[in-house]
């Protein structure tokens, strides 16, 4: 939204503003209040941003295992514990953050950076409420996830995988059953299907993420 939108105003600002270094706060004053507006101050948006696993996520790994996922209490040791483990590669700094968080989106100094400072004390706020929940969001799907598979694989055995695998896609599918036979040669089943979980937490988690992003 603010790249679209900032590539037509850039071309506003630096046909107008001569100074490069005005037209560059200018435009960074700009992209910050427009994402910033988009995303952090809209009620809706904050309220469908936590409704993300039951919104989305049902789809995915439903509505049973969603539910368990919701809270580190009622999720498995192991699920806890990958989470943990692997978190860091589903919560990397989304890449138009740059844009609203830190001194490199802000404007240098004048006018422009004191309404980024007024801005800032609603935004700032809002803008932790939105990354707390997406933290939430991406826990209670890896947890569900992880959870899932472990439980079709203990009742089905490798049959029981088909289940949950089937609404992936041919990648998806290949990388988890991939994840699952390449640590089974090393390690036996029960390191093996725990390894297959985790990717298969991680990849219900980065699909709902980029579905709600649609």
């Amino acid at each position: 939204y603010s790249e679209v939108l900032g590539k037509d105003i850039g071309n506003v600002i630096a046909s107008n503003v001569k100074d490069p270094k005005q037209a560059s706060d200018m435009l960074r004053f700009m992209q910050r209040q427009m994402y910033s507006a988009k995303v952090f101050w809209n009620f809706k948006n904050q309220i469908l941003n936590r409704l993300q696993p039951e919104v989305i996520g049902w789809g995915e790994i439903g509505p049973k295992y969603v539910a368990k996922g919701r809270f580190s209490a009622t999720s498995s040791e192991a699920a806890n514990r990958n989470w943990a483990l692997n978190k860091d590669k589903v919560l990397s700094p989304d890449i138009r953050m740059s844009l609203v968080d830190g001194e490199a989106g802000r404007p240098s100094q004048g006018l422009l950076r004191w309404l980024d400072n007024v801005t800032e004390v609603v935004s700032t706020p809002l803008r932790k409420a939105y990354g707390a929940g997406e933290e939430v969001n991406r826990a209670a799907l890896f947890r569900g996830g992880f959870d899932q598979l472990m439980d079709s694989f203990r009742s089905g055995g490798l049959e029981g995988l088909a289940k949950p695998l089937e609404s992936l896609n041919v990648s998806q599918r290949r990388m988890v059953l991939r994840t699952f036979h390449e640590t089974l040669a090393k390690g036996g089943a029960e390191k093996a299907i725990e390894a297959a979980a985790t990717q298969y937490g991680l990849v219900r988690t980065l699909r709902t993420n980029f579905i709600m992003a649609l």
